[in-house]
């Protein structure tokens, strides 16, 4: 009788062991999920390839972080965090920044909160 309690105990341990692992690799999943539903960040460069623009998605408190790197030596040279608008190239170190709350105030439209960035006369230290 004891022989066959240590044969079923034996048995079991490998189903036991199996459960163990995988309880262990779950916080691991759950880490990749979160990851992966970091905002995505699209990168375009201006015409001349010297300066490339990222614009996060944005939040979920609607704000989005843009910045201008200079592609020689990656280095930040503008950055602002926006109301979900837009940033786009306008020429050729130009920079149009829409930084418009969800409401507009009496007698305001969006060119009030127009801003145009020319990232040539940045000086960086």
């Amino acid at each position: 009788m004891r022989l066959l309690l240590t044969v079923m105990a034996w048995s079991m341990l490998p189903g036991c062991l199996m459960t163990c692992k995988t309880a262990q690799r779950k916080p691991a999943v759950a880490e990749n999920t979160m990851t992966a539903q970091q905002p995505a960040t699209d990168k375009k460069r201006n015409e001349t390839g010297e300066y490339e623009l990222h614009t996060q998605a944005a939040n979920a408190a609607g704000r989005m972080e843009v910045s201008v790197i200079r592609v020689s030596d990656q280095k930040v040279v503008w950055q602002k965090n926006i109301r979900a608008g837009y940033a786009k190239w306008v020429g050729t170190t130009w920079l149009e920044v829409l930084d418009a709350p969800g409401t507009l105030k009496q007698h305001e439209t969006m060119d009030d909160y127009l801003l145009r960035v020319d990232i040539a006369v940045i000086r960086l230290n």
